[in-house]
């Protein structure tokens, strides 16, 4: 249950978080604290465990464990931009997010509601103003992945527009690389 676990109290850290300073202070901390579920989940195995779901209905696997073939939704992840579809269509779908660049990025996506200012715009703003336009909740890697790396989860997208972030600091430029222009749309339909 780590997964869940890490989910939830990111999500719960995040959300009392009144700036964009205060969430790259809570990511780091929440870095730590997932390096120390992965060093420890490789130390016990590494094993996915089953059963648990968090509030969005979302799980995680390696791309080893994703099913050989099956449909699902390619997002790209590059130093600094996703690469994505427009559209996707709706309902359960297996979101592989594949890191093509040289730095770490994760994905975060979150649905938004109607009349959400422009991405560029709403990542600036603190972090209960931003909540307002969110539809549903955020869900995503759990973290950063390595340039390289691909990890996959499942996801019930719902019909609209979804904001796609990386909110992993660039070590160069020493801000977030959606500040760099790492944000993106997916229109659900």
């Amino acid at each position: 249950m780590p997964n869940v676990l890490a989910l939830a109290s990111r999500y719960v850290m995040l959300r009392k978080a009144q700036s964009i300073e205060e969430v790259i202070l809570t990511k780091r901390l929440l870095l730590v604290l997932l390096s120390a579920v992965v060093v420890l989940g490789a130390a016990c195995g590494g094993g996915d465990e089953e059963g648990g779901s968090d509030a969005g209905g979302d799980s995680q696997s390696d791309s080893s464990d994703a099913p050989a073939g099956g449909e699902g939704l390619t997002i790209t992840g590059v130093d600094y931009a996703f690469e994505t579809p427009a559209t996707a269509p709706a309902g359960e779908t297996e979101i592989t997010f594949e890191n093509g660049g040289k730095e770490e990025h994760e994905l975060i996506m979150v649905l938004l509601k109607e009349g959400a200012p422009e991405l560029s715009e709403l990542i600036k703003q603190p972090q209960s103003e931003a909540e307002k336009f969110f539809a549903g909740e955020p869900t995503g890697t759990e973290g950063p992945i390595a340039p390289g790396e691909t990890k996959t989860f499942t996801a019930d997208l719902q019909p609209g527009t979804y904001a796609m972030v990386c909110f992993v600091e660039s070590k160069t430029e020493k801000q977030p690389h959606a500040f760099l222009g790492m944000v993106n749309q997916l229109t659900v339909q």
